[in-house]
């Protein structure tokens, strides 16, 4: 329980730079098609003026430079999602260190601890996915 708010506040955070970096690739993807268009749609232009070689360089610098930023972002959601399944998994060894001593006290029966347990691994893995589902909507809001 302890270790939801910090996911939801890592969440949030890594999702405003996602959000921040794909609007990015979309604006670089833009004007790398733009260059494209201009290119093709002047065509006898360009080959008059012997620049091909300069125009496709131009292009495959514009898409070199957004495929970069788009693997940069990939990065940031690989890093959100590690870190919730991570911060899941803690939670459930927390759970498993602290109800162990509980058992060993008497507290509980280790039936009492298994049931904890299963319901606490749904609960992980539950959030794990909606955190990679957020991640997935907030890159396709930005696009």
């Amino acid at each position: 329980c302890a270790t939801l708010p910090p996911i939801f506040i890592l969440t949030r955070y890594f999702g405003r730079r996602l959000r921040e970096h794909q609007k990015e690739v979309q604006e670089m993807l833009g004007e790398a098609t733009t260059l494209a268009e201009q290119a093709l749609g002047h065509s006898s232009t360009v080959k008059q003026s012997t620049a091909e070689v300069f125009e496709s360089i131009r292009y495959h610098n514009a898409i070199a430079s957004a495929h970069a930023k788009s693997v940069e972002t990939a990065h940031m959601q690989a890093q959100l999602e590690a870190a919730a399944h991570i911060s899941g998994n803690a939670a459930i060894l927390g759970v498993l260190g602290l109800g162990g001593t509980m058992v060993l006290d008497g507290s509980i029966t280790a039936g009492d601890l298994t049931g904890f347990v299963m319901y606490s691994l749904l609960l992980a893995g539950n959030l794990s996915s909606l955190t990679s589902i957020y991640s997935d909507l907030v890159r396709a809001m930005a696009a």
